[in-house]
């Protein structure tokens, strides 16, 4: 049988053994806690930041690009804006769509340097993509009322398809919570290239 004092002895060995382990532990280096957007978006916002500045090296348009979301519903897209001399913010977007892997799309990638000199210059004349601004007008001018909740407003690629890029907005108009939850209201979706407008209703019951 061990005696009291060979008990004791072992315990404080132990203790001690405990102490430097976590002695060590906090003396480590602590990995740095990122702020700021997702590591996900962190990636596609960093392709597609990277591919317009090979893209527009050398034509001095940095600082007339303003990064506005990224949105990953049916394709991986950053929204960029550019800002124009006449401040026209309805036709002013560019859009780069980025693979799973953080490469990007140059098939359906369609930025054009000279094009966006001249938007610059004459935004009228030279139209980019439907904005965000823009869509919300559209919108507006085709009876989409503000309705009881805020807008669910996303840029969607139509049916899974790069090249049929839309916005899609929708209000909720009348919302019941007696009994099973019903919604409803009005929808609408734009084309990005033409501002060709689809309108429609939706409802949910749960």
């Amino acid at each position: 049988m061990p005696t009291f004092a060979t008990i004791i002895k072992n315990k404080m060995k132990y203790l001690y053994k405990a102490l430097i382990l976590l002695t060590l532990i906090s003396c480590s280096p602590k990995q740095k806690i990122k702020s700021g957007l997702q590591p996900e978006k962190k990636s596609y916002l960093g392709s597609a930041q990277n591919f317009l500045e090979k893209k527009l090296e050398g034509a001095n348009l940095k600082n007339k690009i303003v990064l506005d979301t990224t949105m990953r519903h049916t394709s991986n897209m950053v929204l960029f804006n550019v800002q124009n001399d006449s401040l026209n913010t309805e036709r002013n977007m560019i859009l780069v769509h980025v693979n799973n892997d953080f490469t990007v799309d140059t098939i359906f990638t369609k930025i054009d340097e000279e094009q966006i000199k001249k938007h610059i210059k004459e935004p009228s004349n030279y139209p980019l993509l439907v904005s965000r601004i823009g869509a919300i007008k559209l919108a507006k001018q085709n009876g989409i009322k503000e309705g009881i909740e805020p807008w669910q407003i996303h840029l969607v690629c139509y049916a899974g398809k790069k090249d049929d890029v839309q916005w899609t907005i929708r209000n909720m108009e009348k919302k019941s919570s007696s009994g099973a939850y019903r919604a409803s209201g009005k929808s609408i979706n734009i084309k990005v290239v033409t501002e060709e407008v689809d309108l429609g209703g939706w409802q949910a019951i749960e």
